[in-house]
């Protein structure tokens, strides 16, 4: 929590809020993942076929957050790669990575060699190469959409690159005219900060732009 305040300039509360949402969409990540476990082990009949639904890992996930939410909007890509079996090769932001430090450590401890790989670079120096190599399975990336669209273009094999993309949110507020300045100037930021999870509809991912939609329920997926 200190580290997000004195690094990207957030208060404490907002610092003590960000870490809390981040604990909570983990836990509700895998609850969400165990009951779709749960539903998936069943069988089902369509058009006279019994079938069941496993989903697989879809391979190397790379996994890039903003620096105004750089943990919980990070790890709202990284924990869903994880628990679906990927390996993540995780960039965190310019300004908002010296809260990984500490984490380092506990992936260390918590997974095998290979399973979460960290650069730190420049953005724009090191991950057109990282997508050139084509050894890039899924872009996960929370940013603007001229950046994505640089990136999924830098891929050899671009049409079968998956992304995960929350692009270009701004949390916009609209005070009417007939508002009390003052009251809106105090209410409106703690209605954006306490906003609900952006999160991955599973039904929706595509070999392009990924759908974020609102849900209490988190990022339940990230395969096939």
């Amino acid at each position: 929590v200190n580290l997000i305040m004195w690094e990207i300039g957030k208060s404490l509360a907002d610092s003590q809020k960000e870490f809390d949402r981040t604990v909570t969409y983990m836990t509700q990540t895998i609850d969400a993942l165990k009951e779709l476990d749960n539903a998936n082990s069943r069988f089902v009949i369509a058009e006279g076929t019994i079938g069941q639904i496993r989903r697989t890992p879809l391979g190397v996930v790379l996994c890039m957050g903003p620096y105004n939410y750089p943990l919980n909007e990070t790890f709202a890509t990284l924990i869903p790669a994880l628990l679906m079996g990927n390996t993540v090769v995780f960039k965190p932001p310019q300004y908002g990575t010296l809260l990984f430090e500490p984490l380092l450590e506990a992936f260390r401890d918590a997974f095998p060699k290979g399973v979460i790989n960290t650069i730190y670079a420049p953005g724009a120096v090191v991950v057109p190469h990282m997508l050139a190599s084509g050894k890039i399975n899924v872009l996960a990336l929370i940013g603007s959409s001229k950046v994505a669209d640089h990136l999924k273009k830098q891929h050899p094999k671009s049409h079968r690159l998956r992304a995960i993309l929350g692009l270009d949110a701004k949390s916009a507020a609209i005070v009417a005219i007939v508002a009390t300045v003052a009251r809106a100037a105090t209410v409106a930021p703690a209605k954006i900060a306490a906003r609900v999870p952006s999160v991955v509809d599973p039904r929706r991912v595509t070999h392009g732009y990924q759908t974020l939609l609102p849900s209490p329920q988190g990022l339940p997926v990230l395969g096939r």
